[in-house]
């Protein structure tokens, strides 16, 4: 899973960056929200991004609104990080969408829970196997079945997708009606939630939204799709691999070999994360 490191300071993001790869995610780093912005653009399967408030050239406050403003940005999860922890501060992230606040330093455990807590809710991006089962009553083998059936579904759809981008848009490169309905359907039953929002959005809203915002739409769910197939293969489901897009040059994604997820955590000897919606709640 790759997530994006939006920090000024070389050596704070280090440390972020050394904790993520601890638990088994791939970094990138932009050096400001300009930058990362950029990063987002290019980089279809970022799961989350982390990003300081204080930044040169855009800050974090800038690059959420910038992300919220286009839709096929708008579903990333947001962990926000900065030495300032004042009400109006954590207020004004909770008004742009971001319910994880972490006050530096930040620690490994509280910034590992908190983005755990990020990629898994409102809307989960893949539920666990084992919920999946217990759900439908089927067991490992069927669930297997089912996620080659959805894998099946999604590579035609991104591959429509993707030329759909190369012809500027034209409707007759995009997947139909039947598709997104199968493909909604199989998200339904994997308990791929975040997708399955983004769909039903997309055939409910299709028929009132200008060409421009339905291009944005499809763009999201290209998105959605590329970020879930990968997580898909990192779970080791049976998932035919596909060639992911490679950074743009100069991008410092981490390549170097990362434990796994079910690393120990360190005790929280810092970095306080903040509750938003309680804090919110103080405000007057």
């Amino acid at each position: 899973m790759k997530i994006l490191v939006a920090e000024d300071n070389e050596m704070t993001a280090e440390i972020l960056r050394i904790h993520l790869r601890k638990h088994g995610f791939e970094t990138i780093h932009a050096s400001n929200g300009t930058e990362a912005l950029r990063y987002l653009e290019s980089t279809l399967d970022i799961s989350l991004l982390v990003t300081d408030l204080m930044m040169p050239e855009m800050d974090g406050f800038a690059l959420l609104s910038e992300m919220r403003r286009r839709p096929e940005l708008s579903e990333i999860p947001v962990v926000l990080t900065s030495a300032r922890a004042e009400p109006e501060v954590v207020t004004k992230a909770a008004e742009l969408g971001c319910r994880q606040f972490l006050v530096k330093p930040v620690s490994n455990a509280s910034l590992v829970n908190a983005i755990r807590t990020a990629l898994n809710g409102p809307q989960c991006l893949l539920r666990q196997q084992h919920e999946v089962l217990e759900q439908l009553g089927i067991d490992s083998a069927t669930y297997r079945k089912l996620v080659g059936y959805f894998a099946s579904i999604a590579e035609a759809v991104i591959t429509k997708l993707e030329q759909s981008l190369v012809d500027q848009g034209q409707a007759a490169t995009r997947p139909d009606d039947v598709e997104l309905a199968r493909l909604l359907e199989a998200a339904n039953l994997l308990g791929a939630d975040r997708l399955a929002r983004v769909i039903g959005r997309l055939t409910k809203e299709a028929a009132s939204i200008n060409g421009n915002d339905n291009a944005a739409q499809y763009r999201l769910l290209l998105r959605e799709l590329t970020i879930l197939m990968s997580t898909m293969r990192a779970r080791s489901l049976p998932v035919q691999g596909r060639r992911e897009k490679e950074p743009e040059p100069g991008a410092s994604e981490d390549s170097r070999p990362r434990a796994s997820e079910e690393s120990e955590e360190e005790p929280n000897q810092g970095g306080r994360s903040l509750d938003v919606k309680k804090q919110v709640a103080r405000v007057p």
